[in-house]
C-alpha cells in the first residue's frame, strides 16, 4: 500500500512548540498505520511524489482526541 499524505490548511502538532504547534499548509505522512513525518505540504509532497494525497488543503488536521479516563465507565461525565 502506498504512503498517504494527509493535507491540511493547518496541522496541529504540539501546543508547547513554537507557533503553538500549528503548521500552516502542512501535512502528515502516514505509512500503513504509522505516522512517519509531519511538516510542510510542499516539502513532503516533493520528497514523496508517489504518496496518495488525502484532503484538499482546506481542512484542519488534529491528533485523535481520546479520553482515557472514561473508558471503564458506562457513561462519560
Amino acid at each position: 500500500m502506498p504512503q498517504s499524505l494527509v493535507r491540511g490548511a493547518h496541522v496541529v502538532t504540539e501546543p508547547a512548540k513554537p507557533g503553538g504547534g500549528v503548521i500552516s499548509d502542512g501535512a502528515v505522512l502516514v505509512d500503513g498505520d504509522r505516522i512517519v513525518a509531519v511538516g510542510g505540504f510542499a516539502e513532503l509532497a516533493r520528497d514523496r511524489p508517489d504518496a496518495r494525497i488525502v484532503g484538499t488543503g482546506d481542512e484542519i488536521v488534529i491528533p485523535g482526541l481520546v479520553d482515557a479516563h472514561s473508558h471503564s465507565r458506562g457513561l462519560s461525565p
